[in-house]
């Protein structure tokens, strides 16, 4: 999700009720996923929150039952997903993000900021909104 173009939230609201666009279900961040494990078979993680190393034989699997492929990309949307609220809104984008962000040069600042302003906040999703 983006920042909604809100300049700041409101703490006194949900944050679901106040981030209410996103990125396009085709865009390459929802090919991420992050798994719930069923902590008797896990053994640790592999490089990265994403991916983690079972022990035995137990499997990844999506929630529509898929078997998870190392280097294949499924994106499944239906029967679990986890909302990331990664801008917040403007002031935080503003004041801690791009400090954060590798702003080398002015192409990058450009690439960066489009991503900002356009794809994170392009489509509306009221589906929390709504549960409130």
């Amino acid at each position: 999700f983006g920042t909604s173009n809100l300049p700041s939230l409101d703490h006194k609201k949900p944050l679901v009720s106040q981030r209410t666009k996103r990125a396009p279900n085709d865009h390459r961040e929802h090919h991420q996923f992050n798994p719930f494990i069923y902590l008797p078979l896990y053994y640790r993680m592999f490089n990265t929150p994403h991916v983690p190393i079972l022990k035995g034989k137990a499997r990844l699997v999506y929630t529509d039952g898929k078997a998870y492929v190392q280097g294949i990309r499924h994106i499944n949307h239906k029967g679990a997903w986890i909302n990331h609220y990664w801008y917040r809104a403007e002031d935080y984008y503003d004041e801690k993000k791009k400090k954060r962000l590798a702003f080398e040069d002015e192409a990058r600042a450009q690439s960066i900021e489009e991503w900002h302003q356009n794809i994170c906040n392009e489509v509306e999703d009221l589906t929390l909104a709504k549960r409130r």
